[in-house]
């Protein structure tokens, strides 16, 4: 393998994570969402949301999505905290 071709592997991997969670904001509204999410927004303790996603937007701090909890709460998430469920 090239340094290029080690590189570029390298690369898929590291934004392999990245472009799983920025998939929720491309996800069709009304689909079934499960991520990982700090408790308050800024924590470093995460906390499971499962539930509907009902849209997306983009905002000043960036992309974002609207969830219908399965509690049936409405919440809005940013896009750039969401962690990929395990």
């Amino acid at each position: 393998m090239t340094l290029r071709k080690v590189s570029n592997c390298f690369l898929f991997h590291k934004l392999k994570g990245f472009a799983m969670i920025s998939d929720l904001y491309l996800k069709r509204n009304e689909r079934k969402v499960s991520f990982l999410y700090p408790v308050g927004g800024n924590k470093n303790v995460l906390r499971t949301v499962n539930g509907v996603k009902v849209k997306s937007f983009t905002g000043p701090n960036g992309r974002g999505i609207t969830v219908r909890e399965d509690n049936g709460l409405h919440k809005s998430f940013s896009v750039s905290k969401c962690v990929a469920s395990l």
